[in-house]
Formats: structure tokens, C-alpha cells, sequence
């Protein structure tokens, strides 16, 4: 069997001959003339590009239209147009690109070191050589679903900074919250919090992860645990270390964000206020795309357009729901099942959702995969129905797009049944959770009692009263 190191190897490799191949055939349209008209790099990588150009002249990054992101991202990336920076278009052209793709295979080591925290702690209460082994080899081939899985390689090859800008603090703060320990909590925590709140104002999306971490922090040092969802609630977020992770997490969240607005004053509308209403019926996977477009058609569409609008309004109250309900009962006994849960809903239910937004619970899947009964007849069924459902997708995408057939409905139709699918998926997974030596497990669609799994917490060590 290969090493962790020579997976790294391969993982790296194949990114970079990925980037170097596609930009060489971009730029030398004349060696395949068949793909002259299709691009492999991502539309937004040429905004990353002119936004950093932007910067480097003395500019606004956000002159550049469609610009949607934090300074701090062109700013980056305008090193690439300093003069010690090679002055070759060639090398310019994949720069961003290679930043990216090294940056999403740290991710897979630090999915790597993620997995070897939980394996230590589960091999505290089992010390079974034939099951630390088995948990060792399940570690391997769990990184090596996120290094050679081809959907987040396409991604950061193409030119997407989800890796850089997302993926990376959020992983680290996963990491540094199981890290803690009675001596080193306060500091940990902080650092956690700062992270966290950084990644907040890197992408909003991780804020939905907020509660769960306070919930799972304060779990972990309180020594009572009695007592109703709601008063466990409030014990939860009012303990030292749920308190110090909210402090830093607003200081991590407030800080770049005001040096953003100082330096340039339309970044608080770019980068934060507009993600709150921003409406994209392109290449959208959400079955909410057609009311979008409606709203942007003739006014022959208006009236159902307002229907689409009021559905977009009343589903955005379970999706809420779900991931409140989440954060205070599945995140406190096994924190990356819980967020792998609170990110495959909220992709689900989002009114806007493209590729790199797969990326965000693909992640976090390998981190709690193994507590998972895949081989299960509930979750391959799961599994056919959700690949079916985003296959009918990508049809009706395709002859839409591709081939120009006016099939507006169809996709349409095609987003709802992908909604669905999706629904049915994360019930099967929640169905076929068996809970192993975590603490927590989900029985005959209901949670069953703790079990006497390990804590790798703040209390670790210590007799809870």
C-alpha cells in the first residue's frame, strides 16, 4: 500500500500537470482548435485576476464587476504582478492557480491530521491492536477520498479559491477544537475563535457553525449535564470556553473586515451585505433558479415569479431550523458529524448553489464517514437516488446550455427531483449513523442515550460528577 507521503506526491502532481496542461491549451488555442470555444479556467479565477491587477495599480479591487470577496484575496494575488514576479504571461496565468491547488491538498492533510486526533481518542477506550489497526487503514482511505476525489481537483485546477479562502480555516478550527485539553484550553480556544471568525469574513457561510462549536466547547467543560435540550442549551453556551470562542470569533470576524472597510469602503457591501441577496440563475442547482430567472424575464412571468419569491421565504425557515436543531444536539457529542450535517442542508436548501459549494461538505465527509453504515440497504439506495437526481440535472443542464434547447422547465424540474434526492440522502445518513465510540447515535429516526464513548475534551481525564 502506497504512504501517506507518496498519496501527498500523487495528489500534487496530478493538480499540477492538471493546471499546467489546461492553461497551456488555453493560451495556444491553435494546438486544439475543438476547444476554442469552451474554457477549462473558472469565470471567477479572471475576476481574482483583474481585482489583484485592480490592487496593484493603486485601485479598488471592486471596480472590477462581479468581484464578491474579501480584499484580502486580491491583495494575495497581486503579487504576481510585482516586478521581482516572473514576467511571463504563462506564469501569471496559473500562479493563482497553483496557490489554490497546493492549498486544497493541505486540506487533505489536515483532514489526515483530523482523523489521527479522533483515532487517538477512540483508542484511549479500545486498545485492541486488530481495531487501532483497521481505524488506521479506514484514516488512510478517508484522506485519500478528498486528495483524488475528482470533484474538489476540478475545482481548484479550474482556478476557485474555496480551498484557500474556506476550506482551510475551517478545517483548522475543527482541528483545534479537538486538540483541547484541560492545560491548554484557554489559548486553544481563542486561537480557534480567531480562525473561525476569519473564515466568517473570508465566506459568510461558516457562521452557521457558531453555535454548534460554543455547544460542543461548553459540553465538554460542564461538569452537569441534566436536564432538558433547552437548559443544556443555555449551560452550554454560558461556560468559560463558549464564552472566550464568541469573544474571538466577533474579534477574528470584526477586525478584517474593518481593515477592509478602511482601506476600501465598498468591501462591506461586496463582500458581506450583498451575499445576503444575491440572486444567480446560472449554472444553479438549486430548484429555487427558475423563479430567479422568472423575476429577471417579461412581465408575462411576474406572477408566478412572486410565488417562486414567497416559496424562497418559506423554506428559509426550516432551513434555519434544521441547523439550530443540529447545533444543539448532534454538535455536542460528535462536532464534525454535526457540521457535515449543518453543510449538506445548507447547500441543500440554498437559493443559490454551484459547484464549489459541494466542496464545503466534502470535506468534512471523510471526518465522520466511518460512523456511517454505507454498505447499508438504506444508504446505497440514498446513494443511487442522489446520483440519479443530479444526473437528470446535468442532462437538462447540458441541453440547455450546451446544445441550446429551450428546456427551462425540465431543469427546473430536474432541481426539484435533486432537492429531493438530497432530502432523501441526509435522512438515509441520519438513519445509518451507528454512533461508534463517540457518544451519540441515532436510532429508528430518533437519538438514543449516550454511550460511554470517549471525550477528547476540555475534561478530558477528569471525574464528571
Amino acid at each position: 500500500m502506497f504512504s501517506f507521503r507518496v498519496c501527498v506526491c500523487l495528489a500534487t502532481l496530478s493538480r499540477i500537470i492538471i493546471i499546467l496542461f489546461t492553461t497551456h491549451v488555453e493560451m495556444n488555442p491553435s494546438s486544439n482548435p475543438s476547444s476554442s470555444s469552451i474554457t477549462y479556467t473558472d469565470v471567477d479565477y479572471l475576476v481574482y485576476s483583474d481585482a489583484a491587477q485592480l490592487v496593484h495599480d493603486n485601485k479598488s479591487p471592486y471596480d472590477r464587476h462581479t468581484y464578491r470577496y474579501s480584499p484580502l484575496l486580491a491583495m494575495l494575488l497581486s503579487v504576481q504582478f510585482n516586478s521581482n514576479f516572473p514576467q511571463y504571461p504563462f506564469a501569471r496565468a496559473i500562479f493563482g492557480k497553483l496557490l489554490f491547488a497546493f492549498s486544497d491538498v493541505v486540506c487533505g492533510v489536515l483532514i489526515k491530521y483530523i482523523l489521527d486526533l479522533q483515532s487517538s481518542s477512540n483508542s484511549n477506550s479500545n486498545s485492541n491492536s486488530n481495531s487501532n489497526s483497521k481505524n488506521t487503514n479506514n484514516t488512510f482511505l478517508a484522506t485519500l477520498f478528498w486528495l483524488l476525489n475528482p470533484i474538489p481537483i476540478n475545482i481548484c485546477t479550474r482556478g476557485s479559491a474555496e480551498s484557500l479562502q474556506v476550506l482551510l480555516p475551517v478545517l483548522t478550527t475543527i482541528a483545534l477544537s479537538l486538540s483541547i485539553t484541560a492545560r491548554n484550553w484557554k489559548s486553544v480556544t481563542a486561537l480557534a475563535g480567531f480562525v473561525h471568525g476569519f473564515s466568517v469574513h473570508s465566506k459568510l457561510y461558516p457562521v452557521i457553525y457558531t453555535l454548534g462549536y460554543m455547544c460542543y466547547f461548553g459540553r465538554a467543560h460542564s461538569k452537569n449535564n441534566n436536564g432538558g435540550l433547552i437548559r443544556k442549551t443555555i449551560q452550554n453556551v454560558l461556560t468559560p470556553p463558549s464564552i472566550l470562542f464568541a469573544i474571538t470569533t466577533t474579534i477574528g470576524f470584526v477586525l478584517p473586515t474593518y481593515l477592509s472597510w478602511v482601506m476600501y469602503p465598498s468591501s462591506l457591501h461586496n463582500s458581506l451585505i450583498y451575499h445576503f441577496t444575491r440572486v444567480d440563475h446560472r449554472h444553479n442547482y438549486s430548484m429555487f433558479w427558475y423563479g430567479i430567472y422568472l423575476s429577471g424575464g417579461d412581465s408575462s412571468g411576474s406572477e408566478l415569479a412572486t410565488v417562486f419569491t414567497a416559496l424562497c421565504r418559506v423554506l428559509f425557515i426550516p432551513q434555519v431550523v434544521l441547523l439550530a436543531i443540529l447545533s444543539v444536539t448532534i454538535c455536542p457529542v460528535d462536532l464534525t458529524f454535526g457540521m457535515f450535517l449543518q453543510t449538506f442542508v445548507f447547500v441543500a436548501f440554498n437559493k443559490v448553489i454551484t459547484g464549489q459549494y459541494f466542496t464545503w461538505y466534502l470535506c468534512l465527509l471523510p471526518l465522520c464517514g466511518e460512523r456511517v453504515g454505507w454498505r447499508g440497504g438504506r444508504m446505497r439506495r440514498g446513494i443511487g437516488v442522489l446520483g440519479g437526481g443530479f444526473g437528470l440535472w446535468l442532462l437538462g443542464a447540458y441541453l440547455l446550455e450546451m446544445r441550446g434547447w429551450e428546456v427551462y422547465r425540465g431543469v427546473f424540474a430536474g432541481s426539484v427531483v435533486f432537492f429531493a434526492s438530497n432530502i432523501y440522502f441526509i435522512v438515509g445518513v441520519l438513519k445509518s449513523y451507528t454512533g461508534v465510540e463517540v457518544g451519540v447515535g441515532v436510532e429508528n429516526g430518533g437519538f438514543r442515550k449516550e454511550r460511554g464513548g470517549t471525550n477528547r475534551g476540555i475534561n478530558k481525564g477528569k471525574k464528571r460528577a
